[in-house]
């Protein structure tokens, strides 16, 4: 189904790049977003059920995935969650409930591949070793919280 039938949405009218951006994502089906898609849609607050579905997707295949920059994935799901954490609309209950194993998983697969990837090679620099490291310490410490918060999942 696609997304414009899963949100009720109807097209934008325009022709500037982000009406057609818009539009294009549309007519698209969840699983056919891809990491483009995915970061264009979480940067504007778009679907973001089903762009975070798809964003961990992403991250289960590589934990450093991203869409301009490597470990960018990770870093959004942690962004994503501190954002819904001052909603009361229950989306964050329900999008731990959906996700929190997987999270978890890919924490789990990013600290992994943080310990035995060799940050001096392949263009990987300290800052970017660092700003790895930061974003799993974000998804960790969220996830350490509302565990707290909404009991810790089996």
């Amino acid at each position: 189904m696609k997304l414009k039938e899963i949100y009720k949405a109807v097209r934008l009218a325009g022709d500037d790049p982000l009406v057609r951006r818009y539009n294009g994502i549309l007519e698209k089906e969840a699983e056919e977003l891809g990491k483009d898609d995915v970061a264009f849609c979480l940067r504007q607050g778009l679907f973001i059920e089903h762009a975070f579905d798809r964003l961990l997707s992403f991250l289960a295949e590589d934990p450093y995935a991203g869409d301009q920059y490597g470990g960018e994935f990770l870093e959004k799901a942690g962004q994503v969650c501190i954002a819904l954490k001052g909603t009361e609309d229950g989306m964050l209950e329900g999008l731990l409930k959906a996700h929190g194993s997987r999270l978890r998983k890919i924490l789990i697969s990013a600290i992994g591949f943080y310990e035995t990837t060799d940050w001096n090679m392949d263009g990987l620099c300290h800052e970017d070793q660092l700003e790895f490291l930061d974003a799993i310490r974000t998804l960790f410490t969220f996830l350490k919280e509302a565990d707290a918060f909404y009991g810790a999942e089996d």
